[in-house]
């Protein structure tokens, strides 16, 4: 099928992350190891992905949705796709579909190479257009993850830059949310604050002297305050 060597590698570190984000991440990892990609065929992260149920191993763990983070199933599974854009960047594929999340969380530096997922809202999406079939293979290692493109190389050479910073904004003032559940002054940190800022990384494909692609990739990462539980206890 065209599968004799590694095209491109892609990886990511999630240290620090909650036992039920690495579940998600096991769990979403395990949906990509083995999967083949017809040669000229797209793509398409949710496609593969298809539920986050629990039945395919996945439990409640915060997600970003607009302005808030909540719990929902499948919370950190973006840690798979951003691994997944992660080994088409580098392997020069043309992106067809790919957002970055709405603020920079940590588990995706370097900024701007993540890829944000949501199913039926956002995809990502890229073209095999090697000469063969690519094979995926997913493993984890201590606290990294990696997609592994396997296929047969052509003439291609792909080079790329990046981070350029710029139009950085500091994370607002913290919010406070008085709550019941927890005894009176008692603080809880429900997301830390992020600043906000653009990242762009600039990519060459050069397929031969004739044939060559310069993208670029601009991220814009909203300023993002934190967001802290205060106790009032239980009002009588």
């Amino acid at each position: 099928q065209g599968i004799h060597e590694i095209l491109a590698v892609g990886e990511s570190n999630f240290s620090g992350s909650s036992r039920a984000r690495r579940q998600n991440i096991k769990a979403g990892a395990a949906r990509f190891n083995g999967i083949i990609i017809g040669k000229n065929r797209q793509f398409s992260f949710n496609e593969i992905l298809e539920s986050v149920n629990e039945e395919n191993g996945f439990v409640k763990e915060l997600v970003i949705k607009g302005n808030k983070t909540e719990k929902e199933l499948g919370g950190g599974v973006c840690q798979v796709s951003t691994t997944a854009f992660r080994a088409a960047f580098t392997g020069g594929l043309p992106i067809k579909s790919r957002r970055a999340h709405s603020y920079a969380v940590p588990y995706y530096k370097p900024f701007g190479l993540d890829a944000a997922i949501y199913l039926g809202a956002l995809d990502f999406r890229f073209i095999n257009d090697t000469p063969g079939n690519i094979l995926i293979q997913t493993f984890i290692e201590n606290d990294n993850l990696f997609f592994v493109f396997y296929g047969t190389k052509d003439q291609r050479r792909v080079s790329f830059e990046g981070p350029f910073i710029s139009e950085y904004k500091k994370a607002p003032k913290m919010k406070v949310y008085e709550t019941e559940d927890l005894p009176q002054g008692e603080m809880k940190t429900i997301s830390v604050a992020h600043a906000g800022f653009t990242s762009e990384w600039i990519r060459r494909v050069d397929y031969d002297k004739y044939n060559k692609i310069k993208d670029h990739f601009v991220s814009t990462y909203r300023p993002w305050p934190a967001k802290v539980l205060k106790g009032i206890g239980k009002v009588q």
